[in-house]
């Protein structure tokens, strides 16, 4: 963009243009991007994500806002809860408002709903406890440790909070399963809720890659034609 800086304090700009016939590059500026009455920014695509306007957010990405993270293996609190969860590893993310989540979990060429929880355990944790990204997948028992799963957010529930006991706990994360299931199953929902990403190579060896590399993407071929996409959200820096 014309607003394009770089390097230390952002003191480089397109003054590089000035430098491309003595080092042998061109730069060039290029126009704001607008979509829907909106200048396309990754600034403005953070903050939509934070606030979890999952339509916005889709409207400037350009394909529904997703995050993809490998499944580590936790404390099995859910396990013993009854809920089996798969941990993910999301430091770095752009993340939206700690709660609990409807979802769709893409691992491998499978997608399952599911409910994902984004907080702090007020309930289980000791004091100082640190964000954990956790889904269940919903009528689904397949190891996933390894794998990277990715979440395609669909609506809040709730907010998360701390409970008397882990019964109180275990009926509320019942009920959130049972709400997520009546949401995912709904035939507009099962059919458009997802739109998984075309991926030059299968989801699994995301785990072995930057998360640079992790967030070159194949659009769909479909509706966008055969291009790379770079998240702006994933990478470093700001792409205004």
């Amino acid at each position: 963009g014309r607003a394009f800086a770089f390097g230390c304090q952002r003191s480089g700009n397109l003054a590089l243009q000035q430098l491309g016939s003595r080092f042998g590059f061109a730069a060039h500026g290029i126009p704001p991007v607008h979509a829907h009455g909106h200048t396309v920014s990754s600034t403005r695509i953070r903050s939509m994500i934070r606030g979890a306007d999952w339509a916005g957010a889709a409207q400037l990405l350009g394909r529904p806002y997703a995050l993809c993270g490998p499944v580590l293996r936790g404390r099995q609190l859910g396990r013993q809860l009854g809920f089996p969860t798969a941990n993910l590893h999301v430091s770095g993310l752009i993340l939206p408002p700690p709660g609990v989540y409807a979802v769709w979990a893409r691992f491998g060429a499978r997608t399952a709903p599911a409910v994902f929880n984004l907080g702090f355990r007020p309930t289980v944790e000791n004091p100082g406890p640190s964000l954990h990204a956790e889904a269940h997948l919903i009528d689904t028992d397949v190891d996933l440790y390894g794998c990277d799963i990715e979440i395609q957010f669909v609506q809040r529930l709730r907010d998360e909070r701390r409970f008397a006991s882990t019964d109180g706990l275990r009926d509320q994360i019942a009920r959130d399963i049972a709400a997520a299931r009546a949401l995912l199953a709904d035939p507009q929902e099962a059919r458009d809720g997802f739109r998984p990403f075309v991926l030059r190579e299968p989801i699994r060896a995301f785990s072995r890659r930057t998360k640079t590399e992790r967030s070159l993407i194949s659009a769909d071929s479909e509706q966008y034609g055969e291009i790379q996409v770079v998240d702006p959200i994933a990478g470093q820096g700001d792409l205004d």
